[in-house]
């Protein structure tokens, strides 16, 4: 990761007509981000991410799905390239979430995933080794903007 925001380099705004939804993304496959416009309780956010590569390390991609009010609102979704580890990739998937969520002025959120070594590091309960440190800390200060984040 080369600056702050480096993870969500690439996307672009574009309006899609059907449900009068925002996408952010770039056409032709690249990465996306689907929003919705709709009033939301900022209390009531509920972040699922995933990460994965192919041969660890390999060919990645990470992506997450935001949730408020019992619905979608967000997702995304990126293809990273290689090398990266799958716990690379698992906190670039956060990360992106953690950053939507943000901008959707969430001020608790629940964040969900299925790798308890991420989930974990972010409590405070495992410690991160230097191949994570930059992603960890990444995801730390992206947290630092929510009143309450619980990890489950």
């Amino acid at each position: 990761l080369e600056s702050e925001n480096s993870t969500l380099e690439g996307y672009t705004v574009g309006e899609r007509e059907e449900k009068g939804e925002n996408s952010v993304g770039a056409s032709s496959g690249g990465p996306r981000v689907t929003t919705t416009s709709e009033k939301l309780d900022n209390d009531l956010f509920s972040l699922y991410f995933d990460g994965s590569s192919l041969g660890n390390p390999g060919r990645a991609g990470a992506g997450f799905v935001l949730r408020s009010g019992g619905r979608e609102v967000a997702r995304g979704k990126k293809y990273l390239g290689s090398p990266f580890t799958n716990n690379q990739a698992e906190y670039v998937a956060m990360t992106h979430g953690l950053k939507v969520a943000a901008d959707y002025g969430a001020t608790e959120l629940t964040v969900f995933g299925d790798s308890m070594l991420i989930l974990r590091q972010m409590k405070g309960e495992y410690r991160v080794g230097n191949k994570l440190i930059m992603y960890h800390n990444q995801a730390k200060r992206q947290a630092k903007t929510f009143t309450r984040v619980r990890y489950i």
